[in-house]
């Protein structure tokens, strides 16, 4: 039977809590590509697709907002995402 893989929740809230926190200290505002890479960097790397679904998950508790400008998902912390 497929068993969810206990670490991936974890993993996936470590990536959520460092876009956050990246984003508040660091002027509420950041791209896809840029939290691709710092993502990476830490050693907590998405897929592209696992990063979009990461946005989109934030995007719909209301904690960031995004809009596609040219080949780019700017990312904007909203207030609850301070909070």
């Amino acid at each position: 039977p497929n068993q969810p893989n206990p670490f991936l929740a974890i993993y996936q809230s470590l990536q959520a809590r460092e876009i956050l926190v990246a984003l508040e200290k660091h002027g509420c505002m950041g791209n896809d590509q840029l939290f691709y890479h710092w993502l990476g960097t830490l050693g907590l790397g998405p897929s592209h697709r696992d990063l979009d679904d990461l946005l989109d998950k934030l995007e719909k508790e209301g904690l960031i907002s995004s809009e596609k400008i040219e080949k780019f998902r700017v990312v904007r912390l909203t207030r609850a995402g301070i909070e």
